[in-house]
C-alpha cells in the first residue's frame, strides 16, 4: 500500500517519492510549498537509477526546456565534471523538505550534502535558490492532480 494510501498519513508526512521510485525517470510534476504558506508548481526530471544520476546534465550547453529540475534520488554529493552550467543545488530529506542549499556551483567543483538528513540532491539553474526564495524548511511535494 502506498504511503499517501494510509488512512492516518497526511501529505505533510508522506515521503517525497514512492519507496521503489521507477527506473524510467522521466518528468513529474511536484510542488514547491514554502513555509509561508505560498506554492509553486515544478516540472522535475527524476533521476533514479546508476547511470541517470551519474550523467545528469553533463554536456548539456543550456537547461533542457521539458523540466525546472533534475532531482537525483538517493544522493548526497554532486559532482560538476564535464558539466557546463552553473547549477544551484538543494539537499531533500526523506520527506521532501529542504536541509541543505548550495548557490552557483561551478563546473569542475562538487557538493557535499553536510545536513543532518539529506538524502536527495535537486539540482537547479544558477540563480533559481534566490528568484524562488528557497531555504530550509521549505518542502516538495507531490502535485496534486487538480
Amino acid at each position: 500500500m502506498q504511503p499517501s494510501a494510509l488512512p492516518h498519513a497526511s501529505p505533510l508526512q508522506t515521503p517525497l517519492l514512492p519507496p521503489r521510485p521507477r527506473a524510467i525517470g522521466g518528468v513529474r510534476r511536484l510542488c514547491l510549498r514554502r513555509d509561508d504558506g505560498s506554492t509553486q508548481d515544478l516540472r522535475v526530471r527524476v533521476a533514479d537509477g546508476f547511470r541517470s544520476r551519474l550523467f545528469g546534465l553533463m554536456l548539456q550547453r543550456r537547461w533542457p526546456a521539458d523540466c525546472d529540475a533534475l532531482l537525483l534520488t538517493e544522493c548526497r554529493a554532486v559532482h560538476m565534471a564535464f558539466m557546463r552550467l552553473e547549477l544551484d543545488v538543494v539537499y531533500l530529506d526523506a520527506l521532501g523538505s529542504v536541509v541543505g542549499v548550495v548557490e552557483t556551483l561551478r563546473p569542475w567543483r562538487a557538493s557535499v550534502a553536510t545536513a543532518r538528513g539529506a538524502r536527495h540532491a535537486l539540482e537547479l539553474a544558477a540563480g533559481s535558490v534566490q528568484a524562488w526564495r528557497l531555504h530550509a524548511g521549505d518542502r516538495l511535494l507531490p502535485a496534486r492532480p487538480w
